[in-house]
């Protein structure tokens, strides 16, 4: 899981990128939909941050897990450094040294009922893929048709605020409005945007993949 939030977090660095620079081209061209580009670079920003933070939080316990073997190794030198130096009180030591086994048992038990945990987060934070069912995270319009040629008309209206040519696509049938906690199946999860069905309707069209969740609270 540790290489899969960081292959996500590398790939949303570089839609960051490509945004922003897009973003910043527009801006210097005079071009529409500008305000959209440095959204969805806001956007994988902070899917990139996350992974990172995700990333980070699993690879914790592998660190501690390994500073105890040198902790115990240390211990056992110097027992047996006191045990040369002592030989009298030899028979003693094992009464002291067997509470603290005891006590580091309950700790390592500790450890290992955590880690589940946080392997069950990391799978219901990870993306949609291919063929995988999922809900729409927020209201949205989607774009009917087997290609993209809808969804690229209807972006169009929606990034120049023309309602009027948008409600003329929905009574024409290309698009639909589709509420918050839809559920949905993935047909085809581009970098951008994903071909999805709506499970109940049997429609098939577009959504931009942010729109695209496992579950909604």
């Amino acid at each position: 899981m540790d290489n899969v939030a960081l292959v996500i977090s590398l790939i949303a660095m570089v839609a960051f990128l490509v945004y922003l620079v897009r973003g910043i081209a527009g801006v210097a061209k005079k071009r529409e939909g500008t305000k959209t580009l440095f959204k969805r670079s806001l956007i994988a920003l902070a899917v990139s941050l996350v992974g990172f933070i995700v990333v980070g939080m699993t690879t914790e316990p592998t660190k501690e897990t390994a500073k105890e073997p040198k902790q115990e190794q240390q211990k056992e030198k110097a027992k047996e450094q006191k045990s040369e130096k002592t030989p009298n009180k030899q028979e003693a030591k094992p009464t002291v040294a067997q509470p603290k086994e005891k006590k580091e048992e309950p700790k390592k038990a500790e450890v290992k009922k955590e880690e589940p945990a946080k392997k069950e987060g990391t799978k219901n934070n990870a993306p949609l893929m291919d063929g995988e069912n999922g809900v729409l995270a927020d209201d949205v319009f989607v774009a009917l048709g087997e290609d993209k040629t809808n969804y690229e008309e209807m972006f169009k209206y929606i990034t120049a605020n023309n309602k009027e040519a948008l409600e003329r696509m929905i009574l024409e049938g290309k698009v639909v409005f589709a509420p918050k906690g839809t559920p949905i199946t993935v047909v085809d999860r581009g970098f951008i945007n994903a071909k999805i069905e709506i499970i109940k309707t049997g429609q098939r069209g577009w959504v931009p993949v942010e729109y695209l969740a496992r579950s909604v609270k």
